[in-house]
């Protein structure tokens, strides 16, 4: 196997001899995540959903949510909510509705279709590195911050939840900006979330919202990941801020499959 950058905080570990990703030392992976938030895996061979999650299984617990273990991600005809359909998905961070203790740690990903065409593409955000960066005044801004959300429930997740803006990592030592991005038109119709600072009023709230929002889109934090069928992905949920471009076509084909691993 070889491993080369993809990115500041990612990196891809091409097959060679092996093809089957469980013969790949779990050790070794986990060596690679002291370097890398996210690691694409190409080259390897398509695992049936059994052996997906026992590939899993082998960096901790596994969340288990009303569907199982592995989620089945692809655009759907009149969906009631906004991540099976073809508009964009704000940057958040997985198990946020469930609180700490279910906080996934990693997420793991099989491609079983690529995108059709452009759009599409899963967002990752630095949020380290992100808060890292900030300027002293909006770091202090950052770390006063509790964020309330609220959406109702029509998929997996959802309801109020109230969290602070930036947190610990646990066992680290670095903190990490957590938040679901504010502000998204594509999920208006469907089932928006509200997201306001506790405290302050509505139109100072968003006008922070808005200024994050543009500090975490900053080109140098962020990877755009462009899906091809057949390959893995595994990022740490710790790290990272995720999120997604709009496809161009509602009938594009890309489908993902996840699993949560705690």
């Amino acid at each position: 196997m070889s491993i080369e950058n993809l990115c500041d905080f990612g990196g891809i570990v091409s097959a060679t001899d092996n093809t089957n990703l469980l013969k790949l030392p779990s050790s070794y992976i986990k060596d690679l995540f002291k370097d890398y938030h996210l690691l694409v895996f190409r080259g390897f061979d398509s695992l049936p959903l059994e052996e997906m999650v026992n590939f899993s299984e082998r960096f901790g617990s596994l969340l288990k949510w009303d569907f199982g273990y592995v989620f089945d991600l692809q655009i759907q005809e009149n969906p009631t909510n906004h991540i099976f359909r073809e508009g964009r998905l704000e940057l958040h961070w997985d198990g946020s509705y469930l609180g700490p203790e279910k906080t996934p740690r990693y997420s793991f990903f099989q491609c079983a279709e690529g995108n059709d065409s452009e759009g599409g593409e899963t967002i990752f955000c630095d949020a380290i590195k992100a808060y890292e960066d900030s300027e002293e005044e909006f770091k202090n801004s950052l770390k006063r911050a509790n964020i309330t959300y609220e959406t109702e429930r029509k998929a997996h997740f959802g309801g109020t939840l109230s969290w602070p803006l930036v947190c610990p990592i646990a066992g680290d030592g670095r903190s990490v900006i957590r938040y679901m991005e504010a502000f998204n038109e594509d999920n208006e119709d469907i089932n928006p979330i509200d997201v306001s600072v506790d405290g302050m009023e509505r139109a100072d709230s968003d006008v922070f919202l808005r200024q994050l929002n543009t500090h975490l889109y900053n080109s140098k934090y962020l990877y755009e990941h462009r899906w091809t069928k057949g390959e893995f992905l595994m990022f740490n949920n710790n790290a990272l801020l995720h999120g997604r471009n709009s496809f161009q076509s509602a009938s594009d084909k890309r489908r993902i499959q996840r699993v949560h691993i705690l």
